[in-house]
């Protein structure tokens, strides 16, 4: 019975030392995520002040000024 009872908590454990690592795994690829989304975020935010400021010039433009 004490034996059961053991190899019950080793394998509690286990699962449990599984489940910790599969979060750790979840938080890291969101928190990437989350940084893809910030610089995307501040790409469009950079290129639609661009366009409004009617700054940007495109590859073509400055290529037929030279």
């Amino acid at each position: 019975m004490e034996r059961q009872v053991n190899e019950l908590k080793a394998k509690c454990e286990q699962t449990e030392k599984r489940a910790q690592e599969q979060r750790q795994v979840e938080e890291k690829k969101h928190a990437e995520e989350i940084q893809f989304l910030k610089r995307t975020n501040q790409q469009l935010k950079v290129h639609t002040q661009c366009y409004s400021d009617n700054v940007c010039t495109t590859t073509a433009d400055s290529n037929s000024q030279h």
